[in-house]
């Protein structure tokens, strides 16, 4: 008996083609498997008017055959190819075909453990106009349950790229914007005196304190006070003005927001904080910051423009790397207290809820922003309640939650758990040694322009493509790729330094 994933001999067909099998199931015609793939192939054709087939997920390899001809029919489509396992490749590599297909560039095998980080690695919906699944159905019949699983994966990898795609073409165009002004202006900031923080550590016996701006946050103001010397404060953006409304000073702030709004958060920013920003960050609140003389430290936080702007000089980065998980300021936060070496990280707001009636804790930016626009006939609880009603809530042990924000709340604890923190006690995560340092080098803007010129950059582009592509939907790729790159290269012509 074999196991439900493993092909147990190779035999040949009457035309000599090698053949893998599984028990008494033979994988491809045991007569001619090159006109059975022919015919594979054959099932997908593109009507006149169609979108081109260019990207395809094929669920089994076997010998191989169907894909080649998959291959020859599209020459131009990326393929990812899916098998159960290391082992099931490993049988069916010394079969002919099977080694060609893996000497093509634009095919790529995988198996159901790596398929959903292959296809996240290479299906773009800004680049790739069309995906389609494929399945060998002798295949599915060996293997059912391998293939439900690899399903799984990539409906599950589908359904993360469908929500980034959609984050890019909404905010693919002024994070472009963003990060070619902030790159310009660090350029600069970065000569002066005193202004850029290129080197940090955690202080030695302190505590991180990353501040989020849940409701929670005001009953546990008192315990922040009381052993403030035990801690060294991270705050978020949100959070930020909150603390100074209760005479609260944080020692860094960390900010990944794009949008024009988020420069409201630093009217009063301290020149004690150390700032740290995304470089797709609003420039206008760096701006803000600069003037009022603090600290500043630019990190890039994935976005491939940024990520290539930080290695000009090669593989150690001009900006330090942190990450944002699922995109939110609390991990991108709790990334920057690992990366500076703290060993003891404590949340204080991170509620990822509703409690107490209100979506946030007392004296934070909507506070005022909402207060403003206060009247009778349209007071502050009733925009609060908007904010909080425009999803379904989920009841919770204190309040109310939403699928998205425990969404969030999973991910924050997943993203501690994988960087080596256990889970100590109320979100408090400690490990045992974190000596990093969070470190950047000078960044030359006009080595910048000229590489980005020299590049043609494809890559970088992607999420500025995503959101042309939502402004232009019946342009091709080739068109909004040349556009793309016709507008970023006139940032790269302002502001010579």
């Amino acid at each position: 008996m074999t196991k439900n994933n493993s092909y147990t001999s190779i035999e040949v067909a009457k035309d000599g083609s090698p053949i893998p099998v599984s028990g008494a199931i033979f994988l491809h015609s045991r007569y001619n498997p090159q006109k059975e793939a022919l015919a594979f192939a054959q099932q997908f054709k593109n009507e006149p008017e169609d979108v081109p087939f260019d990207f395809f997920v094929i669920y089994g390899i076997a010998g191989g055959y169907h894909i080649a001809a998959i291959a020859e029919r599209f020459p131009q489509a990326t393929i990812i190819a899916i098998e159960a396992d290391e082992e099931s490749l490993q049988f069916i590599a010394p079969i002919p075909c099977v080694q060609r297909l893996q000497n093509t560039p634009n095919i790529y095998f995988a198996t159901v453990n790596t398929v959903s980080e292959t296809l996240k690695q290479l299906f773009q919906p800004a680049a790739h106009t069309k995906l389609t699944t494929a399945t060998l159905r002798s295949w599915e019949s060996c293997f059912p349950e391998t293939q439900a699983q690899a399903q799984a994966q990539v409906q599950s990898a589908l359904k993360e790229i469908s929500a980034d795609f959609s984050v890019q073409s909404h905010f693919g165009g002024i994070w472009q914007r963003n990060i070619f002004m902030n790159l310009s202006l660090i350029s600069k900031m970065q000569k002066s005196k005193g202004s850029y923080c290129h080197f940090f550590k955690a202080p030695p016996a302190k505590k991180a304190a990353i501040i989020a701006a849940g409701p929670s946050l005001d009953d546990r103001i008192p315990e922040l006070k009381e052993k403030r010397s035990d801690y060294y404060i991270i705050a978020t953006d949100t959070a930020y003005h909150a603390l100074l409304s209760r005479k609260i000073v944080a020692d860094a702030c960390v900010s990944v927001d794009a949008q024009q709004i988020s420069h409201a958060h630093f009217f009063n920013a301290q020149p004690s904080t150390l700032f740290i920003f995304d470089i797709s960050a609003n420039p206008a609140a760096i701006r803000t910051v600069a003037k009022k003389g603090a600290h500043l430290m630019l990190v890039e936080t994935g976005h491939p423009l940024a990520a290539f702007a930080s290695h000009i000089y090669g593989d150690e980065g001009c900006f330090a790397h942190i990450e944002t998980g699922s995109g939110t300021v609390t991990i991108a936060a709790a990334s920057f207290a690992i990366q500076a070496g703290f060993t003891d990280i404590v949340f204080f707001g991170a509620d990822f809820a509703y409690q107490n009636g209100k979506p946030y804790t007392k004296g934070c930016y909507l506070d005022t922003t909402y207060a403003e626009k206060s009247v009778r006939t349209n007071p502050l609880e009733l925009a609060f309640s908007r904010l909080m009603f425009r999803t379904a809530l989920e009841p919770t042990k204190t309040g109310m939650t939403t699928a998205l924000l425990t969404s969030y709340k999973a991910s924050l604890k997943k993203f501690m758990m994988q960087a080596g923190y256990a889970d100590f006690s109320d979100q408090q995560y400690k490990t045992h040694k974190n000596s990093q340092v969070l470190s950047t080098r000078p960044f030359d803007f006009s080595r910048f322009q000229t590489l980005f010129r020299a590049s043609h950059q494809q890559t970088s582009l992607l999420p500025f493509i995503a959101w042309l592509k939502r402004k232009y939907p019946k342009s091709t790729y080739k068109e909004i790729l040349s556009l793309a790159q016709r507008k970023s290269l006139v940032y790269t012509y302002e502001d010579e330094t």
